[in-house]
């Protein structure tokens, strides 16, 4: 068991070590070639889209022909999105990078997470997760800063093919020490019989318990979204320069490891508490930048606090909802959950986009946070 867990523990820390390359640059990139935060968002839009259209697909995949499998070939089309997006210079190329970008995430969309929990029991997953949680995020750090620096001096085109580079000597790894373990605990029998995802869906809806996590994660990623893309603009505007942006990815990963590290406390997963004290912990210190708007060393404050909340979501919802799903539909039922919440991301990309023609990126912020919030409220009523 303790192998099967650090193994899962070094390839997600690898994964993140991977996707950590763009993480301070990536609005900023787009914005270099021309794009406005409106086409920033649509770009978003056409991964989200893909990715919605994909999660179930991939997870029922996954469920039949194994979760290791699909994994490793999404960390594949993975960095070949990133490959795209690093020689592409228009729109047009970036949404096709989006789009390939997409479909390798939905391969790898809880597919090592539904093995993990295949193999090990709930207790056991929900404290790999959410330690894989923190230290996933603290391995983004060098990578990140690295990125800032590169595209500095090289250009930020330069940060994309780097992250291809990272993504097909994390796919070898995985595919090196993964080929070790057995792929699941499932009979042939039971991955005959599987149902289909229209039937999944309806399982996983008829259940309250998995409805209440599809509506949470809906929801909250649709108000993530603009706290996603505007960050980075808004606090170059605040202070005045762009160059520690990389930097001060250290100051969110920690946050970010801070609340994967309250997600561990039994207090927190036992019931829906802890993922309603998580949403406000995320909302009300974006609200008060949005209402007061301070200068940018209280502002980078606040903004760090909003991530401790985002650190401890993730890991709360799966393991909420994994109580309730049978090994052999894993894969597929958390992959619904996963493509529902990216059609909440989807939509608020494409409204937070359209309310910027409208009302300040800012102002867009104070409405995603007093949606959080009241979304706490649900979920502490209904959890």
């Amino acid at each position: 068991m303790k192998r099967i867990t650090r193994v899962f523990i070094l390839i997600k820390v690898l994964e993140s070590l991977s996707i950590g390359w763009v993480f301070g640059t990536y609005v900023l990139f787009l914005l270099s070639h021309g794009l406005t935060l409106l086409e920033a968002n649509l770009l978003n839009l056409g991964f989200m889209t893909t990715s919605f259209l994909f999660d179930p697909f991939t997870g029922h995949l996954a469920d039949r022909v194994g979760q290791k499998k699909v994994y490793v070939w999404g960390q594949v089309v993975l960095g070949l999105g990133t490959l795209i997006y690093g020689l592409g210079r228009s729109f047009n190329v970036f949404l096709a990078a989006e789009v390939v970008a997409a479909i390798g995430g939905a391969l790898m969309s809880e597919a090592l997470e539904s093995w993990l929990r295949n193999h090990a029991d709930e207790e056991t997953t929900h404290r790999t997760i959410t330690r894989t949680g923190a230290l996933a995020s603290l391995g983004t750090v060098p990578t990140a800063l690295l990125g800032s620096i590169a595209g500095a001096l090289l250009g930020l085109n330069w940060v994309w093919l780097l992250s291809a580079l990272s993504f097909g000597l994390t796919a070898l790894l995985a595919c090196a020490l993964l080929s070790r373990f057995p792929e699941d605990q499932i009979g042939a029998q039971a991955k005959e019989n599987l149902p289909s995802i229209r039937g999944i869906t309806q399982q996983v809806w008829r259940i309250p318990a998995l409805r209440f996590t599809i509506v949470i994660a809906m929801l909250a990623t649709a108000a993530f979204q603009p706290l996603n893309m505007f960050w980075a603009p808004l606090i170059k505007e605040k202070s005045g320069s762009a160059w520690w942006l990389g930097a001060l990815w250290l100051g969110i990963a920690l946050a970010v490891a801070v609340g994967s590290y309250l997600a561990d406390r039994k207090w927190a997963r036992d019931n829906g508490f802890g993922i309603a004290l998580a949403l406000v912990i995320i909302g009300f210190p974006i609200l008060i930048i949005a209402l007061i708007s301070p200068i940018w060393p209280f502002f980078v404050s606040a903004f760090l606090v909003h991530e401790i909340g985002r650190g401890a979501i993730r890991p709360l919802l799966f393991t909420y909802s994994n109580r309730y799903i049978e090994d052999n539909t894993r894969a597929t039922a958390n992959s619904i959950r996963s493509a529902l919440g990216t059609f909440g991301a989807a939509s608020g990309l494409l409204a937070s986009g359209l309310l910027t023609l409208v009302i300040s990126p800012l102002s867009v912020w104070g409405l995603a946070a007093i949606a959080l919030i009241f979304l706490g409220l649900y979920a502490w009523r209904k959890g």
